[in-house]
């Protein structure tokens, strides 16, 4: 300042200039949200795939400090639910079954600029990909897929004994439906703050077959009934 007073401020994204060096590998919008767009492409010169993209910010022509390096991998991916990968239809992501016993509201939201899914009053709650009530969304083929991933942010205070459950159902409207749980313990989530789960599939206790997945259901103990979802996809690196 004209003072000689040092002010540090934090200035909005909006006031950024964002640019990616490789746009095959990831993109950014005028508000910094970063976009994974694909394994990268050929180097005329070289012959070798460039897959790494450099994503950097300015002020009128100053160049902030720091960057952010993305460096894509072959992963093998089904989205359900990202802002990072296309996903494949669904039925919903709040199926509101069995009425009266199932409480759970909400469903899909935009939160600073982020689509994001938030739960409210959970008890249980589905997201489905059968084909419900006629429609034409298809059970999805998980067969090739080793790991589930999702970012779970509990809104509310958490304790050690709490729980949050995911239930994995293949043949979901027929009577030999399979599922498989997985329990994510109250130790390892955290209150108010995004925590990232890869979970292998084979850790779903029950599930035998995945090549016809039709829904994944989520329950809670009483204690956590604010919940966000994000980034739920199944993938395999192999």
């Amino acid at each position: 300042m004209a003072s000689g007073q040092d002010v540090t401020v934090t200035a909005s994204p909006s006031y950024f200039d964002f640019e990616t060096s490789n746009p095959f590998v990831a993109s950014v919008n005028d508000q910094g949200l970063v976009t994974v767009d694909g394994a990268g492409e050929i180097d005329p010169e070289t012959g070798l795939i460039d897959n790494t993209a450099i994503i950097t910010a300015s002020i009128a022509g100053v160049q902030a400090s720091g960057s952010l390096t993305l460096s894509a991998v072959d992963l093998n991916v089904i989205s359900l639910f990202s802002d990072v990968f296309a996903n494949v239809p669904v039925d919903n992501y709040n199926g509101f079954y069995f009425d009266g016993y199932q409480t759970t509201l909400g469903g899909a939201i935009v939160e600073g600029g982020n689509n994001i899914i938030d739960y409210t009053l959970l008890n249980f709650v589905a997201i489905e990909f059968y084909g419900r009530d006629g429609s034409d969304v298809e059970p999805i083929d998980a067969s090739e897929m080793t790991h589930m991933h999702i970012d779970i942010r509990v809104n509310e205070n958490v304790d050690p004994s709490d729980f949050f459950r995911i239930e994995v159902f293949n043949n979901f409207t027929l009577g030999s439906q399979i599922a498989g749980t997985y329990t994510v313990n109250g130790d390892d989530l955290q209150s108010n703050t995004w925590v990232e789960f890869d979970i292998p599939l084979s850790s779903f206790a029950g599930l035998t077959a995945q090549e016809a997945l039709g829904a994944i259901i989520f329950v809670s103990d009483a204690t956590i009934a604010n919940v966000s979802l994000d980034n739920i996809f199944f993938y395999s690196e192999n």
